[in-house]
């Protein structure tokens, strides 16, 4: 079984069925399109933080004062949050796809702020506030890994969280996001130490390359991927 996408998830939902429209003559109706179209409904210009970052990176420059601080971003973002799950908590349970909790479609609200959690834990690191940036990759990654998973998008925070992590986390924490970067390979491209290291290996630190080098980690669970197929009609 093949998993392809037909278009880029990371665009909003206007631009995926424009694409899917023109390119291949089709409106989608999977569970996450229809759970964005409401959204966007109950939602209407009220999304407007939330949308002005979707699959956006936060503006780094103020023309007028530099550098943007850190603070800021952190309140944008937090900004655009609160306000998407403020229309979940206004969504009609019918509306919202079944067999799929409000955990889960938190999650899949967070996917589009992906490029800022990411851009947010990085800078967190920079400043030395390394706890707060190891819960904001966390916070992506989980994001990531439900939308879609074992991407390069996954690959590359796994990579990010597990730098920030080596520098000064929990043995345990290193342990864990080294072992799960190693499986997001794994299942992505195939092969074993080789192969994590050329993909990620390659960006770490010297204590983490022997690590990896001491063993490969327990297999870990079988793929598992996004079910955006189309409950039949009964």
């Amino acid at each position: 079984e093949l998993f392809q996408h037909y278009c880029d998830i990371r665009a909003p939902l206007s631009v995926r069925q424009k694409e899917l429209s023109d390119l291949f003559g089709f409106t989608c109706v999977c569970p996450r399109c229809r759970f964005e179209a409401e959204v966007h409904r109950i939602g209407g210009d009220g999304l407007s933080t939330y949308m002005d970052l979707y699959g956006s990176l936060l503006p780094e420059m103020n023309s007028l004062h530099g550098p943007v601080q850190v603070s800021h971003l952190e309140s944008v973002v937090a900004r655009a949050e609160r306000v998407a799950f403020s229309v979940l908590q206004r969504l009609r349970l019918d509306a919202l796809p079944s067999g799929v909790d409000k955990e889960e479609l938190k999650l899949w609200l967070l996917w589009p702020l992906v490029p800022a959690l990411s851009q947010l834990a990085w800078r967190l690191g920079c400043d030395g506030r390394l706890a707060e940036s190891r819960a904001m990759w966390r916070k992506a990654e989980r994001a990531v890994r439900v939308v879609d998973a074992h991407s390069n998008v996954h690959l590359l925070v796994l990579a990010r969280w597990l730098l920030t992590e080596a520098q000064g986390g929990e043995e345990d924490s290193v342990a864990d996001v080294l072992a799960a970067s190693k499986r997001a390979t794994a299942l992505a491209y195939g092969g074993g130490p080789s192969v994590w290291q050329k993909v990620a290996g390659f960006r770490m630190p010297h204590s983490l390359q022997v690590h990896e080098a001491c063993g490969d980690v327990a297999p870990g669970p079988v793929a598992t991927f996004p079910d955006w197929s189309i409950d039949e009609p009964a």
